[in-house]
């Protein structure tokens, strides 16, 4: 089944980890479901602080470019 969003195999990559059934998100939810899912890993992914991390900056990155690729 096709997306009905548009994501790179880069960037399903890189969310693989974060998401597992990331091959879910393509074939049967909406491109907002995933952005959900990607805020609350990008939130789990701070630190105790509530800083930036290496992951969280990456995961924001890549939730920034599916907004702009799907606009």
């Amino acid at each position: 089944m096709q997306s009905n969003f548009k994501i790179t195999q880069s960037q399903k990559d890189q969310i693989k980890p974060f998401i597992e059934n990331i091959d879910e998100y393509e074939s049967k939810r909406t491109l907002i479901d995933l952005l959900h899912e990607l805020n609350l890993v990008i939130s789990g992914e701070l630190d105790e602080n509530y800083e930036d991390t290496e992951n969280s900056l990456k995961l924001q990155k890549i939730y920034d470019e599916l907004l702009k690729q799907n606009d």
